[in-house]
């Protein structure tokens, strides 16, 4: 079995803060390029299990050649492309000495990777139950569309394999009281809205 992974990423952010008479204002963004290159190979040698079935050991079984199981896969491999983009804003507004009231929100669209080769496929139960076919691929089971599709209803097959979430909008709002205007202790809430992008591969 042999494996071949490369995985680079290039990231470009800028934060501003700025102060003004009681308010404190920042704002930035960042725009981040992923690529993960990879070819496993580890399922194309098969796997074959000796669990002690024909003779009570496993190890007997083996040198008998008497296989209880055999899998086997296709190589996996991906050439995946993603793209990050977020941009927000914040207002730390001192009401008094002894009251922040702080306020933002932070735009999060996400694109889902893509295989620059176009090597993804989408299943639709409902389109599988109303029959309905690939238009590129004939024989492809039905519910079944891969890039150059045309979904029935839905439009043009989307390139990842899925849609991107292009108006995702993460609001946050927070106060910090000082009770009793000693600095020594405070009493801080806050709520947010918070949204984070799936990694492009998982190992285990």
């Amino acid at each position: 079995a042999n494996a071949y992974v490369n995985r680079n990423q290039a990231e470009v952010r800028d934060d501003v803060s700025w102060i003004h008479g009681r308010h404190q204002i920042t704002f930035g963004g960042l725009y981040e390029r992923a690529q993960l290159n990879e070819d496993f190979a580890t399922l194309s040698t098969g796997n074959y299990s000796f669990d002690g079935s024909f003779t009570g050991l496993g190890l007997a079984d083996f040198l008998l050649g008497r296989v209880s199981g055999f899998s086997q896969g296709s190589p996996q491999i991906w050439d995946a492309r993603d793209n990050m983009l977020g941009l927000y804003e914040q207002d730390n507004f001192h009401a008094s000495k002894r009251l922040t009231l702080m306020a933002g929100v932070r735009w999060s669209p996400y694109f889902v990777p893509y295989d620059i080769y176009g090597r993804s496929s989408y299943f639709n139960e409902q389109d599988f139950a109303a029959g309905l076919h690939s238009n590129k691929f004939q024989n492809a089971p039905p519910g079944v569309f891969f890039p150059g599709d045309t979904i029935p209803g839905q439009g043009a097959f989307p390139r990842a394999g899925s849609h991107s979430r292009l108006w995702d909008f993460a609001p946050r709002i927070g106060v910090a009281w000082d009770p009793t205007g000693s600095g020594l202790w405070s009493v801080r809430t806050s709520y947010g809205v918070f949204y984070g992008d799936p990694e492009m591969a998982y190992f285990e």
